[in-house]
């Protein structure tokens, strides 16, 4: 089920934009994500410098545990997104 806005930003969306082109940027993001995920969990101490130094926010060890969460979140809902199927 999707609001009248969504459908028509999809609609939209499949009209301007090839769907080889769609899977293609889906599949450039998740991979971005997986980099992420791969770094924060080999190196959580250059990770946390690394965003200090780009967001200016300070992240504790549970922040990063959370941040990698929300990313792994993220990712599904691009792998699982309706917009690209």
């Amino acid at each position: 089920m999707t609001d009248g806005v969504s459908q028509a930003f999809r609609e939209q969306l499949f009209h301007e934009v090839d769907a080889g082109v769609l899977r293609l940027a889906q599949e450039m993001v998740c991979s971005v994500i997986d980099n992420y995920i791969l770094e924060i969990t080999r190196f959580p101490e250059s990770m946390k410098s690394l965003i200090k130094q780009q967001y200016n926010i300070t992240l504790t060890d549970q922040d990063l545990v959370m941040l990698k969460r929300a990313l792994g979140t993220i990712k599904s809902l691009i792998e699982t997104s309706e917009v690209i199927r």
